[in-house]
């Protein structure tokens, strides 16, 4: 059996929204190929964005949570000096003014 790539390809070619079927199954040891499912695809949800604002969210949100684990560490250097009582609390439990 031969298979070839293809590299380019024409705008009716293109299917937004949709994923290949599975056809390919392991069975006994060797692979097996439905040829049937070869070219049947199944639709997807497409994201609201596009994968350089998804990028763009996820490093947002990643620098957010490096800054709360940072000030999380640093809560107990921050809180020397204040009364027992308000050390044992986290940053959002206390009521404390300074």
């Amino acid at each position: 059996m031969m298979c070839k790539a293809k590299t380019s390809y024409i705008e009716t070619e293109i299917e937004w929204g949709a994923c290949f079927e599975h056809c390919m199954t392991l069975e006994k040891g060797s692979f097996r190929v439905d040829m049937r499912r070869f070219h049947t695809t199944y639709k997807v949800q497409l994201p609201h964005c596009s994968a350089r604002q998804a990028h763009q969210l996820m490093v947002l949100a990643v620098c957010k949570l490096q800054d709360s684990l940072k000030a999380s560490r640093d809560w107990g250097t921050w809180a020397e000096g204040m009364p027992e009582e308000d050390k044992d609390k986290s940053p959002q439990q206390s009521t404390r003014v300074f």
